[in-house]
């Protein structure tokens, strides 16, 4: 047990802390304290896209085109089984973004673009880190 702990935010490693355990401490501290902060963005604007999710626009047309078997059908003809696929994929990605449904999709991105940070700081320690290691060898 130390007797005085280093506060938060001293560069000074502990009593028996190499440099570069400490400067693998401060890296770990820096990537926890980015990740929160994504995250609390994150789900902070999905909470607030659940409470004022609107109803999703009517269709200018009063019906949905894809209900319509005869539609479909012409769909198919035209375009192929290809062109049904991508006009059902087109309309399942546009009701992402309306409703409650942006909610979700606002905390599925949080989560994925928190992935990514982690997963980019983690495997690759900026070039400072490399430099310490590198003239802490040499000595």
């Amino acid at each position: 047990m130390v007797p005085f702990p280093r506060r938060a935010g001293s560069g000074a490693p502990l009593p028996g802390e190499t440099p570069a355990e400490s400067a693998a401490a401060a890296l770990e501290r820096r990537l926890r304290r980015v990740t929160r902060t994504i995250l609390a963005v994150g789900f902070g604007a999905a909470v607030v896209a659940w409470i004022v999710a609107g109803a999703r626009p009517e269709n200018p047309l009063g019906y949905d085109p894809l209900d319509n078997k005869k539609y479909i059908h012409d769909l198919q003809v035209y375009g192929g089984t290809a062109n049904v696929l991508a006009a059902e994929f087109r309309e399942w990605f546009a009701g992402l973004w309306y409703g409650r449904n942006l909610a979700y999709t606002i905390a599925v991105l949080t989560v994925l673009v928190v992935l990514v940070v982690r997963f980019t700081l983690l495997t690759n320690p900026s070039a400072d880190d490399e430099t310490a290691g590198t003239r802490e060898d040499a000595s």
